[in-house]
């Protein structure tokens, strides 16, 4: 799941980046950050801790990964093919920032940035490190994590490949030089997600197969594990306040900022 997540991040990441400085400059990266992808984030925090109290950790889970599937689906198939209907017709140069202009006229390229630079973050943060912090036990971190690391620096060279790959599909003669490569780049990101949304039913059912069998064992099984396996079907209700509490509490959160070299 870490690589399948980085590949399709570090391949949008190098999409959004060309379409967005090859269009409008590349002084309109930074106004996107500031005006679209921190309201988006904010927007998608407040969502996401709503739903976290309605759906159960499955369909939050899909949830929250499908939308950002769909959408890149939707940008192969219908908005870039059809961006000539949908772009506004705006001429007019607004002075030092005409890059603004041009991000109102090109807005299927500035919303492919903010979804991507959104996904970034929940396909790291959310999707994957959610699932391995509550099936990982603190003793075992030592031996997983440090090869997460290793998968997710492997992940940004088969994704370089495949943005190499992708620029030799440019038809310069043709109508739209990029659309094979839009294309081609999309096919890649739906195979990824397919294996993303497979692994995650094979985790989850793997582990839910475990815990079943160690509550029914009962007492031949450690009184530790089967408190593992009661306190994961549990889902404690959290409001947003509770979870900033939380969050700021927690010791082992609190302990990533202070290396252990005592």
């Amino acid at each position: 799941m870490m690589f399948f997540i980085i590949y399709v991040y570090t391949v949008v990441r190098d999409t959004k980046d060309t379409l967005i400085v090859s269009t409008c400059g590349a002084e309109a990266i930074t106004f996107l950050k500031v005006y679209g992808v921190l309201p988006a984030s904010a927007l998608f925090m407040i969502l996401y801790a709503k739903a976290s109290n309605v759906l159960g950790k499955k369909a939050l889970f899909y949830a929250t990964s499908v939308p950002f599937f769909l959408f890149y689906a939707a940008f192969c198939t219908l908005i870039y093919p059809n961006r000539a209907h949908l772009m506004p017709h705006i001429d007019a140069q607004a002075g030092g920032l005409g890059f603004l202009v041009s991000l109102v006229k090109n807005w299927d390229y500035s919303l492919f940035y903010i979804v991507s630079e959104l996904f970034g973050s929940v396909g790291v943060s959310v999707l994957f490190w959610q699932l391995a912090n509550e099936i990982i036990k603190v003793h075992e971190a030592k031996r997983f994590y440090p090869l997460f690391g290793q998968l997710a620096n492997i992940a940004p060279i088969a994704a370089g490949q495949t943005v190499v790959l992708s620029a030799h599909m440019t038809d310069p003669a043709s109508k739209d030089p990029f659309l094979k490569s839009i294309q081609l780049i999309t096919v890649f990101i739906m195979i990824s997600g397919a294996a993303i949304m497979s692994l995650y039913r094979g985790i989850t059912g793997l582990v839910e197969r475990e815990d079943a069998a160690a509550l029914a064992v009962g007492g031949e099984t450690s009184a530790s594990t089967t408190a593992v396996a009661s306190k994961r079907k549990k889902k404690p209700k959290m409001s947003l306040a509770e979870s900033f509490k939380f969050l700021l509490t927690n010791k082992y959160l609190g302990c990533m900022d202070y290396p252990p070299f005592n």
